[in-house]
């Protein structure tokens, strides 16, 4: 079982407050040193940047819904399923205790995205939020990389902690 903060931004500039992520991982061992994993994973992701540094699929978004004035700042919150599969490498193995580096990749299915405009001045019959209508889909668009350290509760259960990052690969949202 995993849980963890999700702290998302739009590059490495504005973090907010974390969401969550909560899921399950299975994991296979191949042999002493290689596993492979799979899993799914709910998160609820919160970002926000400058509008200036959103770069919408429809190019005449702002023109269509905002009065062509592109908002200050674009606050978003996604509904995110996430199905990662990938390698892990056991670097160090103790009796009871083990450290690893692990590689995934990872596809999203966007269940839920809700972004809030944000504008300097009032901006009437400007829309001020943008609520997508579909699920979409990244099939394995996210490269995960992380360190983990995992202790023994039992010979088949075990108790870790691994920080990661995880990077697009393409434009998400």
């Amino acid at each position: 079982l995993t849980l963890s903060p999700d702290f998302s931004s739009t590059g490495f500039r504005k973090f907010t407050s974390p969401g969550e992520s909560l899921g399950i991982t299975v994991s296979y061992r191949l042999n002493d040193m290689l596993s492979v994993t799979a899993g799914a994973i709910k998160s609820n992701k919160k970002y926000q940047d400058y509008g200036s540094n959103y770069t919408p699929k429809n190019k005449k978004l702002w023109a269509n819904t905002t009065n062509g004035i592109i908002p200050k700042e674009i606050r978003g919150s996604c509904s995110v399923l996430e199905i990662p599969m990938g390698l892990q490498y056991r670097i160090q193995h103790r009796q009871v205790s083990s450290m690893y580096v692990a590689a995934e990749l990872s596809s999203y299915v966007m269940l839920k995205e809700t972004y809030q405009y944000i504008f300097d001045t009032p901006n009437p019959g400007a829309a001020d939020r943008w609520d997508a209508k579909e699920k979409t889909y990244s099939l394995f668009n996210m490269d995960n990389f992380s360190v983990g350290y995992e202790r023994s509760i039992s010979k088949q259960l075990f108790f870790g902690i691994s920080p990661y990052i995880k990077i697009p690969m393409t434009d998400i949202g």
